[in-house]
């Protein structure tokens, strides 16, 4: 999730299920924001995160074959996804689950961009593209 995925070009919505705790908390705002790269305006990210904060040992340390595996399992809050999401993404719902360690939610990419530039180059963009239709269709 931290990687460049606009090679793939876009998509209608991700599925983030059991995928961003193994982010860590200071990483969150890159994933959103490379995730928010290939989705489209409006595109939707079901997603599921461990109930809690930090780092849960219990179920970041597994043993396989008589080996120790370190997982990452990293929990998050809603209001911390929502602090590192809010960018790009705006929130949707919380699902119901009958499962104790994990939170349902949906999230939407935003439509469009042009409220995170700058006040002045809204203006001139919206001027623009105001003058560009009348003049195409006058």
């Amino acid at each position: 999730m931290l990687s460049d995925y606009s090679r793939i070009g876009s998509v209608d919505a991700i599925m983030a299920t059991a995928c961003l705790v193994h982010i860590e908390s200071k990483d969150l705002s890159t994933a959103f924001r490379r995730m928010s790269t290939v989705l489209k305006s409006g595109g939707l990210v079901p997603l599921s995160i461990g109930f809690g904060n930090g780092k849960i040992d219990v179920q970041s340390f597994r043993t396989v074959d008589g080996e120790e595996f370190d997982h990452n399992f990293i929990g998050h809050t809603i209001d911390e996804i929502l602090a590192a999401s809010g960018q790009w993404f705006e929130y949707v719902t919380e699902l119901e689950t009958d499962m104790p360690i994990w939170e349902y939610h949906i999230i939407r990419k935003n439509e469009g961009q042009l409220f995170t530039l700058p006040l002045f180059c809204c203006f001139r963009l919206y001027v623009r593209f105001f003058y560009s239709y009348l003049w195409k269709n006058s």
